[in-house]
């Protein structure tokens, strides 16, 4: 099984590779749900690609039972 294409070349941060800075930062849009005072922590991992981009990420630890926060941190992250 390959590896998918934005992580076939991945680099650590190191002694050659700098951390990865945000260059724009996009708030999650709170979803409109019933759920009034609905808050959370999403974890995601980001692939950072060459161009400075996101490459791919995905929810490594979820908020809770509710999964509307998750993709709201998802989508945000993806227009970094």
């Amino acid at each position: 099984m390959q590896a998918p294409a934005a992580l076939r070349d991945v680099r650590l941060p190191g002694m050659h590779v700098s951390m990865p800075s945000v260059s724009k930062r996009v708030l999650p849009r709170h979803p409109d749900q019933s759920g009034a005072g609905m808050a959370g922590v999403v974890e995601l991992e980001v692939v950072v690609g060459a161009d400075g981009a996101v490459a791919d990420a995905r929810i490594a630890k979820s908020a809770g039972p509710t999964p509307a926060l998750d993709y709201a941190a998802l989508e945000a992250v993806r227009e970094w």
